[in-house]
């Protein structure tokens, strides 16, 4: 079976293992593409709900992403999407510059005329496309789609956890106004320095 000395250096080779496999695992969100990670779709109503609409995505990546040719659907149209997503920033779509500036007192990074685009308050779902038009992320709310059951109303929907698993168990009511180009993501992300583990004994 082996000595006790030996079994505990075993043990700590274990726990320095499963922690580098927590760091690699907390290292990448959603692999290495671009995921939406906050959405204000039933704002209130003092600045005119939908004007206060907005979506936030977040680049996990090492390098800024270009968002020329990229789109976003919703259930009714399509966005098209400019600009460039900073490695690991943020960057907030908002359909009108006043009525966000209203709310938190600063600009989004890119405003839209959303024309038919527009985030339901009864059930909606946004699909973020990339430059070759291939599907890069969804969230849905309000059962538009099934499994998808998180609401909110003068409050936004976000994302819970860093490891995107694709389902509606990812996002939750946020219960505020949320905060839109900030969160967890890039915390965590930038915190590359490796864990230091010291032996004691044996």
């Amino acid at each position: 079976m082996g000595s006790p000395k030996l079994k505990k250096l075993l043990l700590i080779l274990l726990l320095i293992f499963c922690s580098q496999i927590a760091v690699s695992t907390f290292s990448s969100p959603s692999g290495n593409n671009i995921i939406i990670t906050e959405v204000l779709y039933d704002a209130p109503t003092s600045g005119g709900d939908p004007d206060e609409e907005w979506f936030e995505l977040f680049n996990p990546t090492d390098s800024a992403v270009d968002l020329t040719d990229w789109t976003i659907d919703d259930n009714y149209a399509t966005l098209s999407l400019s600009g460039s997503i900073p490695a690991k920033g943020y960057f907030v779509v908002a359909k009108n510059t006043a009525a966000f500036n209203a709310l938190y007192g600063y600009d989004p990074d890119l405003t839209l005329f959303w024309g038919d685009f527009a985030l339901s308050n009864s059930g909606d779902f946004l699909t973020l496309y990339d430059d070759l038009s291939s599907e890069i992320d969804f969230v849905a709310w309000e059962n538009a789609v099934s499994g998808w059951s998180v609401s909110a109303v003068d409050k936004t929907i976000r994302r819970k956890y860093v490891v995107d698993t694709d389902t509606g168990a990812d996002w939750e009511n946020s219960g505020s106004l949320g905060d839109p180009g900030d969160g967890i993501y890039d915390d965590i992300l930038t915190d590359v320095i490796d864990p230091l583990v010291n032996i004691t004994s044996p």
